[in-house]
């Protein structure tokens, strides 16, 4: 995973949450001129992954998009033998079938969040190191 802190911060999120709940995450890398088989491959290596009890968390809706087309070519079936979900609720992912659960954030608050970041910098204010803006998970089908 590259340095993006967004990413690494729902990573830590993630495995924060599978601690409280004794489950165990195997983080899994794919860049994005990987083939579908080798991303087969990869996944492949986690153990047990196709028992109905493991879910892939795809940090962002292009990779999600590489998932779901590996998932499709290699006739694995979401929920039945691995859920699916991604950050970012892109509207192809309700079009799925099944359709895939997503977390949403606004990205009109982020930007608004952000623009007011960047004027208090500027202005030579001081900003909050950590800024949350609001989450919602979209529960569908895939789990």
């Amino acid at each position: 995973m590259n340095a993006n802190s967004a990413r690494l911060e729902r990573l830590a999120g993630v495995q924060a949450a599978a601690k409280e709940h004794d489950l165990t995450v195997h983080q899994v890398e794919i860049t994005h001129d990987e083939t579908t088989g080798s991303i087969y491959a990869k996944l492949a290596q986690v153990p047990d992954w196709l028992n109905g009890r493991t879910v892939i968390y795809a940090f962002k809706g292009t990779l999600l998009t590489r998932l779901m087309e590996t998932l499709a070519e290699f006739n694995v079936q979401i929920p039945k033998e691995v859920g699916v979900m991604a950050f970012d609720d892109w509207d192809w992912a309700k079009l799925m079938s099944p359709q895939i659960t997503t977390i949403q954030q606004d990205p009109q608050q982020l930007g608004q969040v952000a623009a007011k970041n960047l004027l208090a910098l500027l202005d030579h204010q001081e900003v909050p190191a950590t800024t949350l803006v609001d989450s919602q998970i979209m529960v569908r089908k895939s789990l």
